[in-house]
């Protein structure tokens, strides 16, 4: 029954909010676009995640002119957006997905409402399953390396 719960709770995002409950790290960014990931076009174009790929604006250069500018995105990764300064996901979210932010707000720094709401609600089931979680279940899910003391 433990193995199944686990693999549930491991499929779900959830399980990595519960992760960073857990580990107690403060997460600067959120979206790894452009800092952790990139993706390259079949022409060669090299754009923030495969989420840009097609959008010119968002463009870091080109592999044919070893061109690489990664200021397009990278300025913006660490701007904490103003909505998200008290929120008490900000330490998990810090955000949301910038290209979920273009399309819902057509602006990579603003957050979606409908988004914010979603975090907010899974942050706080998770805090509420974090709570009632036992030391063996913290070290069945999370590894005996990751938690406090030992």
């Amino acid at each position: 029954m433990r193995d199944k719960y686990k693999e549930c709770i491991a499929r779900h995002n959830l399980y990595s909010i519960l992760r960073e409950i857990h580990e107690g790290k403060k997460r600067n960014v959120y979206c790894a676009a452009g800092f952790k990931a990139i993706s390259i076009d079949i022409d060669g174009y090299i754009y923030p995640c495969h989420r840009f790929v097609g959008d010119k604006e968002f463009c870091m250069g080109d592999v044919s002119t070893n061109v690489f500018e990664h200021d397009v995105i990278y300025n913006q990764l660490y701007k904490i957006p103003e909505k998200c300064k008290y929120c008490i996901c900000q330490s998990i979210c810090s955000g949301g997905c910038m290209h979920d932010n273009l399309l819902l707000m057509k602006n990579i720094n603003i957050p979606a409402e409908c988004n914010c709401k979603l975090q907010k609600f899974l942050t706080e089931q998770a805090l509420k399953i974090y709570i009632s979680l036992t030391d063996i279940d913290k070290k069945y899910l999370f590894g005996e390396e990751s938690c406090y003391g030992g």
